[in-house]
């Protein structure tokens, strides 16, 4: 079998189950609120993972899909350049 034919992990099953396939790493997209704020809950448990391993491949894809959702669901207003930004000029 070359490795083009290879069979791929599914990544979108749960987010809190431990994969069934050869250890690779699984989530499932961020549909909802709640889906987000389960979603920072683990990223905020997984902080402080080791690199290289499962968990820090977890919290990777976990932050990638966290921070699309932020960019499509909570806009960042642009500051409002006649009111400043608090900072007291000289």
């Amino acid at each position: 079998m070359s490795a083009a034919s290879a069979r791929t992990v599914n990544t979108t099953r749960s987010t809190r189950r431990p994969s069934d396939a050869g250890g690779g790493v699984t989530v499932r997209p961020i549909r909802s609120a709640a889906d987000h704020r389960a979603a920072l809950a683990e990223i905020n448990r997984l902080m402080h993972a080791r690199k290289g391993t499962q968990d820090s491949d977890r919290l990777d894809v976990l932050v990638t899909l966290a921070e699309a959702r932020e960019a499509r669901h909570v806009p960042v207003q642009a500051p409002d350049p006649i009111a400043g930004d608090g900072i007291a000029s000289d």
